[in-house]
């Protein structure tokens, strides 16, 4: 459970690990290992940190899942507005990684999707899309008839010091149903709206404890490299200090030179006036 896991895409794109969801990457490993889901939803995608984090656990536990990333790949007033290459680099991601997993990419809104889904079909469903209240709120009713007897709701972007709806629709309906949260990364929401068989076996297995631990590792490894990030500008600027002190010294010997040659040109200069002025006397 603890182990270093590697995650595939990371190979060509580095910096998922400091994405607003690189917190969470080991959770949803550990929660799909765990549970075992027949079906996972997304929805908002985005460049597929999430997604692909459900993917790597279902490809390396072998799992029979089938997962949905649903998202129109355009962006809104929280991602912004984004290009083809956001959703050709998932896409391809997909491609090199997960070819023998069965995903699903859907370039469609939330509401308009739904209709493809059967009712209680649904294993976990990753809310992650415009984090007004009301789009949150809205997200989840319209997808709540479509999450099965014992199905698990994901929703990012609700730590208390996030300024978001979001958050607001969380702290509401977290009071109706029992879950699990986490505060770093933009926080991360854990609900279990219908059946409670995922939730005890989540607490059999020390899931809050697991929750800490991952996210202690996260953060510590997290400074770690901030750390070693600093100690690298550091010595770049130690670097850049002492070149530029040797360039100043180069541009100082040069003008040195060039001020001997001046002053010997103007001597010259001087001696060859006064041997005029006596030749013409």
């Amino acid at each position: 459970m603890y182990q270093n896991i590697e995650f595939d895409v990371d190979s060509v794109r580095d910096d998922s690990f400091y994405s607003p969801w690189g917190g969470h990457r080991e959770i949803a490993y550990y929660l799909v290992e765990t549970t075992r889901p027949k079906k996972i939803v997304e929805l908002g995608t985005h460049w597929g940190v999430s997604f692909f984090s459900f993917l790597q656990s279902i490809k390396n536990n072998e799992l029979e899942t089938d997962i949905y990333a649903i998202d129109t790949w355009e962006g809104e007033e929280h991602a912004g507005k984004y290009g083809d290459e956001v959703f050709e680099h998932v896409k391809g991601c997909c491609h090199s990684f997960f070819a023998n997993q069965k995903y699903h990419l859907v370039r469609k809104l939330f509401d308009n999707a739904a209709c493809e889904f059967e009712n209680e079909s649904i294993d976990i469903l990753h809310i992650d899309g415009l984090h007004t209240y009301d789009a949150t709120k809205n997200d989840f009713e319209v997808w709540l008839p479509k999450l099965s007897e014992q199905g698990i709701v994901l929703f990012h972007d609700i730590a208390s010091d996030v300024d978001y709806g979001s958050k607001d629709y969380w702290n509401e309906i977290k009071e109706k149903y029992a879950h699990f949260e986490i505060d770093h990364s933009w926080g991360l929401g854990i609900l279990f709206p219908k059946g409670l068989e995922k939730y005890k076996i989540l607490v059999e297995n020390d899931f809050e404890k697991t929750l800490y631990l991952l996210k202690f590792k996260y953060l510590s490894q997290l400074k770690g490299i901030q750390l070693e990030k600093a100690e690298q500008l550091i010595k770049d600027k130690e670097i850049l200090i002492r070149k530029t002190e040797e360039l100043a010294l180069e541009r100082f010997e040069i003008m040195s030179r060039y001020e001997e040659e001046i002053n010997e040109l103007r001597y010259n200069n001087k001696f060859t006036r006064i041997k005029k002025l006596f030749k013409k006397n």
